[in-house]
C-alpha cells in the first residue's frame, strides 16, 4: 500500500485547517460528494466571479447593462444553469447586473490610472505549504497587489476584516513573492460586492513568511499524526467542514 503526505492546503481553506489543526481536531479522510447543483447565493458568487474575469480579459467588452447582462446570460448557458427568464427583469437581477456593473467601472477605474501587467485566475502551482488561484494580480516591476473578490459578508461582529479571508490572502501573498521574488513589495486587498477596495491586516513580509511556517509545522504535525491511505480530502468531524490539501505519493 502507497504512503501518502500532505504537501500544501488550498489557500481558500488554510484557516479552516489552521483552526482544528491547532485545537487537535479529528480529522478523516472521505470522498466529497458530487453535488451538481449549488443554491442561488453560491451561483451567483460564481457568476460574478466569471463576469469580472471575462471583462479584465476582453477590454472590448461594454462597461453598460446591456453588455453585463449579455456576458450572465452567455455564462448561465455555458454552465447549464436553471434560471427564470425573467429573473433579470426583477429587482433581485436587476440590482445584481448593477453591482456587477459598479464593480467593473471601480476595477477599470483602478486599472486606468495606473500601469499594471494584470493576471486572472492566476494559478500559483506547486508551492509548499499553500497552493490556488488568485482572482486578480496586478503586477509592476516593484511590487504586486493580490486581490481577492468577495461577493459576501467580509467583515465580523467587530467590523473587522474576517480571521479567514485576512489568512487567505496572506496565504496568495505568499506565493505571489515565492513566484516574484521576496525581494518585491506586496500589497493585498480584498475588493467587496460594491467595488471598494479593503486592505488586509498584517500584510508584511516578515508576518506573511511566519504565517507559512506555522501552517508548514501543522501539516508536518498531520503527517505524523494520521496515516494517510489515498487522494482523498479531509473532514473535520468536530467542526463539520472539509478543508482540501494536496496529496502526494511519498
Amino acid at each position: 500500500m502507497p504512503n501518502f503526505k500532505i504537501e500544501a492546503i488550498t489557500v481558500s481553506k488554510s484557516a479552516n485547517f489552521e483552526s482544528c489543526a491547532d485545537k487537535e481536531h479529528y480529522f478523516s479522510q472521505f470522498s466529497p460528494l458530487n453535488i451538481s447543483t449549488y443554491n442561488l447565493k453560491a451561483r451567483l458568487g460564481t457568476i460574478s466571479h466569471e463576469i469580472i474575469e471575462k471583462y479584465l480579459n476582453n477590454s472590448k467588452l461594454k462597461i453598460d447593462r446591456k453588455s453585463v447582462e449579455k456576458t450572465f446570460n452567455e455564462i448561465v448557458k455555458e454552465k447549464k444553469y436553471d434560471f427564470d427568464k425573467e429573473y433579470l427583469n426583477r429587482r433581485e437581477g436587476t440590482e445584481f447586473i448593477y453591482r456587477n456593473l459598479t464593480v467593473i467601472k471601480k476595477l477599470k477605474a483602478f486599472i486606468d490610472e495606473n500601469n499594471f501587467e494584470i493576471s486572472v485566475e492566476h494559478d500559483y502551482g506547486k508551492t509548499s505549504p499553500f497552493y490556488g488561484k488568485a482572482d486578480i494580480i496586478f503586477r509592476t516591476d516593484q511590487k504586486s497587489i493580490v486581490v481577492d473578490y468577495k461577493t459576501g459578508k467580509i467583515f465580523n461582529n467587530e467590523n473587522r476584516l474576517d480571521d479567514s479571508i485576512n489568512k487567505q490572502l496572506l496565504a496568495y501573498c505568499f506565493l505571489e513573492l515565492e513566484e516574484i521574488g521576496s525581494n518585491k513589495d506586496i500589497l493585498a486587498y480584498v475588493l467587496n460586492k460594491s467595488g471598494d477596495f479593503v486592505e488586509i491586516e498584517n500584510c508584511d513580509k516578515d508576518y506573511i513568511y511566519k504565517y507559512s511556517e506555522r501552517v508548514k509545522k501543522l501539516i508536518d504535525q498531520i503527517n505524523e499524526k494520521y496515516t494517510i491511505s489515498d487522494e482523498k480530502n479531509f473532514y473535520c468531524n468536530e467542526c463539520q467542514t472539509e478543508w482540501v490539501g494536496r496529496i502526494s505519493n511519498s
